[in-house]
């Protein structure tokens, strides 16, 4: 085909050129044997020193029908959507509650001044329950849990020292209100 619009059809008054690959035994193909009887490596037909086929094995037997097809890549890992390879275990869904006060104790320390630190410690001492090692059902996000227990503990730390604060500038006040009134 000399066209050059690739969607055309061969004209049939041309003869048909020769488009199949040659094997590596041709010799016509330019891989005679050597002088030790074996064929000549790096040859036009075989420049990379291979014989036999070029498609690989895991691509020249499709799997039979119903079964999932081989795994392409690391072997003794399944394909992917068959399921956890062997030896691996599924994890647990993530408790909602450990994602609860891992969230709350995040905003209460940096936007909310440590207010709302208490409802996260709560939640986050709930998710620490559901995601205990022996807790049925299981349940992931033990981290998160753990990790909202100590920022909101944070949390609670800053608001009442803040809280301590302004009773003090309080108590304070009135001290230095009554103290001048009756002077």
């Amino acid at each position: 085909m000399t066209s050059s619009n690739w969607n055309s059809e061969p004209d049939p008054s041309k003869p048909r050129e020769d488009t199949s690959i040659p094997s590596a035994s041709d010799p016509a193909a330019g891989s005679a044997p050597d002088a030790s009887g074996a064929p000549s490596v790096g040859s036009a037909a075989d420049p990379y020193g291979q014989s036999g086929s070029p498609v690989p094995q895991w691509a020249s037997s499709p799997a039979p029908a119903g079964q999932p097809s081989p795994a392409v890549g690391v072997p003794g890992h399944g394909a992917p959507g068959y399921g956890a390879p062997a030896g691996f275990a599924v994890a647990p869904p993530t408790s909602g509650m450990a994602v609860a006060g891992f969230v709350v104790s995040l905003v209460s320390l940096f936007l909310c001044a440590g207010i709302t630190a208490p409802v996260a410690l709560i939640l986050s001492i709930l998710g620490m329950k559901k995601t205990a090692p022996d807790a049925q059902p299981p349940a992931g996000g033990r981290g998160l849990a753990i990790a909202g227990v100590v920022i909101s503990g944070i949390g609670v730390a800053i608001l009442a020292l803040f809280l301590i604060w302004i009773i003090g500038f309080a108590g304070l006040a009135v001290l230095m209100g009554t103290s001048t009134s009756t002077s």
